[in-house]
């Protein structure tokens, strides 16, 4: 889990970056202590949020396209429409 942590840590910036120091954080913190029942508990709540930590580093960062999620053609109609009429 640690090991996967680190890596996640070295490929991400930014917030996803601040998210993975946390958990590396968190995590050296109960090996530390040696609590293995809090250990347990929260070991599938971190892996979880490394899951969902790598499906954004994995996701292609154009998927929602160039226009961050609007469309391309109401964009276009927007600033020609007056265009066509004169």
């Amino acid at each position: 889990l640690l090991e996967r942590a680190l890596r996640l840590y070295t490929q991400t910036i930014g917030q996803g970056r601040e998210m993975a120091a946390s958990l590396i954080g968190y995590w050296k913190n109960l090996m530390d202590r040696g609590d293995r029942i809090q250990r347990r508990r929260d070991y599938d709540r971190i892996k979880e949020q490394l899951d969902m930590l790598e499906a954004a580093v994995e996701a292609d960062p154009l998927e929602g396209g160039i226009w961050f999620g609007e469309s391309e053609e109401e964009d276009f109609g927007q600033y020609f429409d007056g265009d066509l009429e004169e």
